[in-house]
């Protein structure tokens, strides 16, 4: 298994198997706790072998704790090539600190992205997390 693509993004669409992203990020800058990130796509793009083309896979939401935030989402993916993309709206996080997403198969994390989740002190925060 050959993970290509591990992403947040503002924006994505899978177009007869060619990947649109917008909007690549991996911070979040709030104001106060518990923040609410409004709206957000993942995106995984993975490349199995041709002689085995299906797996079992779950994606795991890990707080700065090293605790399940969220209940896995299962995926299965078929086919040598599989884009998936999920829309995420309305995610809560209860503290400041840096987030994991894990991507795991057959029991074995195959990748992992962070997501920082940062305090500002600034009332003038874009939606998209940045400081105006």
């Amino acid at each position: 298994m050959n993970v290509e693509v591990f992403s947040f993004c503002e924006y994505a669409a899978n177009n007869n198997g060619s990947l649109t992203l917008q909007g690549t990020f991996d911070h979040q800058v709030v104001t106060e706790f518990p923040a609410v990130i409004p709206d957000f796509y993942m995106v995984v793009r993975v490349r199995l072998p041709r002689e085995n083309p299906t797996s079992d896979c779950q994606l795991l939401f890990i707080d700065p704790d090293g605790k399940l935030a969220f209940k896995p989402t299962e995926l299965k993916l078929q086919g040598p090539v599989t884009n998936t993309i999920l829309r995420n709206r309305n995610v809560k996080v209860g503290k400041i600190g840096t987030y994991h997403v894990v991507l795991r198969a057959n029991e074995k994390v195959v990748a992992s992205i962070p997501l920082f989740i940062q305090k500002s002190t600034s009332r003038n925060v874009s939606p998209a997390g940045c400081l105006n």
